[in-house]
């Protein structure tokens, strides 16, 4: 039986559990946690097969799942990943701003491309010698605690400095980084 750990069971962690529900994930249950285990229990809920809502990120480890997706944040990689990579379960990070600062050289730790449909291009032009890459990131006002309605830019600099400054919104910049 193959199962997936879902670490974080917000918006991101929701849609992953939908995409198992609807197989697009292959798997044959879910093991869910999140620090609201109310916000666990209803991904739990609204499944159609069979998922274990975890205590903790140890007790879903206990259960040993094939792979575990984090959709929490980035200190929720900064406080797990340690421990699933030395249960040797593959770790799958959605808040990839936590590696800048994190040393984690593991073929266990994936990244996956998200919203830059063309890193394996930028990975390409990296080799071919490209040393600089402009992002211009647009952001809902809502998501930055911000009300404008004109276009604005909040920061201009480095990807290591937006990741810390706006954790959330940057995972992108992070993944170019």
């Amino acid at each position: 039986m193959k199962q997936v750990g879902i670490i974080g069971c917000g918006a991101i962690g929701s849609l992953i559990a939908d995409a198992a529900k609807r197989g697009i994930v292959p798997c044959d249950g879910l093991i869910v946690y999140d620090s609201k285990r109310d916000c666990a229990e209803r991904v739990a809920d609204s499944m159609s097969f069979p998922v274990i809502v975890a205590e903790s990120v140890d007790d879903m480890i206990r259960h040993k799942p094939a792979v575990i997706v984090e959709a929490a944040s980035q200190q929720a990689v900064r406080d797990y990943s340690g421990m699933v990579l030395s249960a040797g379960i593959d770790f799958i990070v959605m808040s990839v701003g936590a590696l800048l600062d994190l040393e984690l050289d593991n073929s266990r730790v994936h990244v996956p491309s998200g919203a830059i449909g063309g890193l394996d291009a930028v990975r390409s032009a990296a080799l071919a010698g490209i040393g600089e890459v402009i992002l211009t990131s647009r952001k809902n006002p809502r998501a930055l605690n911000r009300s404008e309605r004109e276009e604005k830019c909040i920061y201009d600099g480095f990807a290591e400095e937006a990741v810390k400054l706006l954790p959330k919104e940057m995972n992108v910049a992070a993944t170019l980084a």
